[in-house]
């Protein structure tokens, strides 16, 4: 049955678009017909409006924002252990002989001289 009411579709949808490849060459002038009966005249009211009454005006007072202080966030802690190494985005510390902690951030930590050297 899927199959009989599939082919069914497909025979239809092909009918169709023939049908509008085939009228294609016609429908400019049904276009147009369409088109000069939307410009036919119409009954237009422009005789004055109401006019409005008075509005309502509720004035509340112009109050300064409360201020507050900055929430700060909390720093993390320094590794511990001695720094090593400063590239431009991390930071390593030596802890002992055999671990290290790289601390990577999203600012830079080093900057360009005058000479084009890098410093921290």
């Amino acid at each position: 049955m899927k199959k009989h009411r599939k082919r069914y579709m497909k025979a239809v949808l092909c009918v169709v678009m023939a049908l509008i490849m085939v009228l294609q060459p016609i429908l400019p002038g049904v276009s147009g017909v369409l088109a000069a009966g939307a410009l036919a005249p119409r009954d237009v009211d422009f005789s004055r409006p109401e006019k409005v009454k008075e509005i309502q005006k509720t004035e509340k007072p112009v109050t300064k924002p409360e201020l507050r202080a900055p929430e700060l966030e909390e720093k993390a802690p320094e590794p511990v252990g001695t720094l090593v190494d400063v590239d431009e985005f991390s930071k390593t510390y030596q802890k002992d002989a055999t671990h290290f902690t790289t601390e990577v951030s999203t600012t830079p930590n080093t900057y360009k001289d005058a000479s084009g050297k890098d410093q921290f």
